[in-house]
């Protein structure tokens, strides 16, 4: 998979493409983080609450149309060998499936469910919340995560930051390993440095969850942790859009907040459906 660098004082740090003795290591500490200090993932969720509720993209009716209509299915492309070919970063090349007559094949339609009494009743408008990029939840959540629990988080950062070489040829010294790594941390790092550092490794894990989420479904406990949310709704699950009442009231004053993002890990995959939320509803 791919991995990213992270720059730690005069050492540039790969992170990402771990080996299954480092990434279990990981998952077990963010599990533990998560059981020994249950706050962090409440000031996360609330983080993330608010700035969707906050930063809402507003769509009209042939605007929805466009963005969230029926739209094509993609699939990984194969080799002659069977294996999936991917690109110089990792990432699988998709291409447009096809049905057996060469056609187009799509997927749902994600507006299926508003009928026109519905668009109606909530002025031909719906709101899609917008998660916040990583690196301002990180920056909300990092400092209070490092007041209660900063032996955790650096004994974690010290952990990622160790080569998989080193933790095959010391194997059973991983106590040991990690002090040594901490106290590089402690005198020659500076915060905003372990701030990204963290920042990269979430995006490593998600990366890896996605490519191999069946395989390590008993590791959920952790992901949580990473994902703010133990009950975030999987991305391959389709989601059914959440109609507005007929007859109620346009909130006229909800936030445009960013435009939406047409790039990402989302997109990588084939359709998953968002919900929306109709302008009018209760927040």
């Amino acid at each position: 998979m791919a991995s990213t660098t992270a720059r730690l004082g005069d050492r540039e740090v790969v992170v990402g493409d771990f080996m299954l003795f480092k990434f279990t290591a990981i998952a077990e500490r963010l599990a533990q983080i998560g059981k020994e200090a249950p706050e962090i993932i409440q000031r996360w969720g609330k983080f993330v609450a608010e700035y969707e509720r906050d930063h809402q993209l507003v769509l009209d009716r042939a605007s929805a149309r466009r963005q969230l209509g029926p739209q094509p299915i993609y699939e990984p492309v194969t080799g002659p060998d069977g294996e999936v070919v991917r690109d110089n970063d990792g990432y699988p090349i998709l291409e447009p499936k096809r049905d057996e007559h060469g056609e187009f094949v799509f997927g749902p339609d994600r507006l299926r469910f508003i009928s026109d009494q519905d668009w109606e009743g909530s002025g031909h408008e719906i709101r899609l919340p917008q998660p916040p990029p990583d690196e301002l939840v990180m920056a909300a959540v990092f400092p209070f995560a490092f007041e209660v629990a900063k032996d955790h988080i650096l004994d974690l950062a010290a952990l990622v930051i160790t080569p998989d070489s080193q933790l095959e040829e010391r194997e059973g010294q991983l106590d040991k390993l990690i002090k040594e790594q901490r106290k590089f941390l402690d005198h020659r790092t500076k915060p905003g440095e372990v701030l990204k550092l963290a920042v990269a490794t979430k995006e490593a894990l998600q990366e890896e969850f996605r490519a191999h989420r069946a395989e390590l479904g008993k590791l959920r406990e952790g992901w949580s942790w990473v994902r703010g949310s133990e009950n975030e709704t999987e991305q391959t699950t389709p989601q059914t859009p959440v109609a507005p009442e007929a007859g109620s009231d346009t909130d006229s004053s909800s936030s445009t907040g960013s435009q939406a993002s047409t790039g990402g890990a989302e997109e990588r995959s084939s359709i998953a459906p968002r919900t929306l939320t109709p302008v009018g509803s209760s927040d």
